[in-house]
């Protein structure tokens, strides 16, 4: 099929597949598999209403349509069901047929629908009424409408099926339809977690729970309101990319596939602990079992000894240990053990203490 091959060949389509709905109506599992649903026919649907019916959840799931002529055409080809009665098409039905060779007329050269559409031809169009809410950005050289959309509904007043090979259209009605897909689609929020700490970042609405899902597809025009939460140990630092900044939650709109950064900052470690202190006079050994909050990459311990309760103790000079601590061949004298965590932000700085004599 002559647009099926068009659309194929755009940058960033994955699969262009084709489905028969004059033999059977595609269900709503068979159409949320799309960015984008197309309809061209010339045909009666095989369930008018049916087909409505699964557009329109469809479109509620912010799935793109772009529907052409002969869908709003009064009789057996137009579609029926919540997309008419609902208000999602562009275009109004009971229009007529003007059988005539149009070029593209005057157009919004600036909508994002319209990039890169220089050339548009037709023969079979019709002279539909735009539906109330719709925005119209093109027109044809006879001064009817050419495209319109209303939601994440596209109206092109064009056939662009195969009849006669396809012979009776050309120009760039595949870059309508893509970038209709990449315009009013669904948009991709991705969020990276950034810097030395850890924590969570979540969504409302949902979606993201990152952790575990750290992007999510948005309809179109979502407002999606990001919080971030730092893990035991760690503080945020604040937001980047997507207009995001500062620390208080961040909302973005979804108009486009978006990222956003959130930074965590690695904290020192606090609440070392003591657990357990064994003190051996009769053989001059003490052991230490000790713990802390937060992120940990190790401890460090200092030992210092007094030779009685009024001369100054030692100089404390910490080294890398872990738990249990052990110290053997105590002499006489009264001792002040210290431990602290460490990570690599630096050390506890109220290190536990136990002072004890041998």
């Amino acid at each position: 099929m002559k647009l099926q091959g068009q659309i194929a060949a755009l940058p960033g389509v994955a699969s262009v597949d084709t489905f028969d709905n004059f033999a059977s109506t595609p269900s709503d599992a068979t159409l949320d598999q799309y960015d984008v649903v197309v309809t061209t026919d010339n045909f009666p649907p095989a369930d008018a209403v049916a087909l409505g019916n699964n557009l329109a959840d469809y479109e509620d799931q912010g799935g793109v349509v772009v529907a052409t002529e002969f869908f709003w055409q009064s009789g057996a080809e137009a579609a029926a069901g919540r997309w008419l009665t609902g208000g999602y098409s562009p275009y109004h039905v009971g229009s007529s047929n003007e059988d005539a060779t149009v070029t593209l007329g005057a157009h919004d050269a600036t909508s994002p629908l319209l990039q890169g559409v220089s050339s548009l031809t037709d023969y079979y169009h019709q002279n539909p009424a735009l539906a109330a809410g719709a925005t119209e950005v093109a027109k044809w050289s006879d001064g009817f409408s050419a495209v319109a959309f209303k939601g994440n509904a596209v109206g092109i007043n064009a056939y662009v099926g195969n009849l006669s090979g396809g012979s009776y259209w050309s120009g760039d009605y595949a870059k309508i339809i893509v970038n209709a897909g990449n315009v009013l689609g669904r948009h991709t929020l991705t969020i990276t977690k950034g810097g030395t700490g850890a924590g969570s970042v979540t969504s409302v609405p949902a979606g993201i729970n990152c952790g575990a899902t750290c992007a999510f597809n948005y309809t179109n025009g979502t407002r999606v309101t990001l919080t971030a939460v730092p893990s035991s140990g760690s503080s945020f630092t604040g937001w980047s990319g997507a207009g995001c900044s500062g620390t208080s939650s961040c909302t973005v709109t979804m108009i486009a596939a978006k990222a956003v950064t959130a930074t965590f900052k690695l904290g020192p470690p606090h609440g070392t602990t003591i657990t357990k202190a064994k003190i051996n006079k009769k053989k001059h050994k003490a052991t230490f079992k000790f713990r802390a909050s937060g992120t940990i990459t190790g401890f460090q311990c200092a030992l210092a000894r007094s030779k009685g309760k009024h001369h100054k103790a030692g100089k404390l000079v910490f080294r890398a240990c872990s738990s249990p601590k052990t110290y053997k061949h105590l002499k006489h004298g009264r001792y002040k053990f210290e431990v602290r965590a460490v990570n690599s932000a630096g050390v506890d700085s109220t290190p536990a203490i136990k002072k004890f004599k041998i």
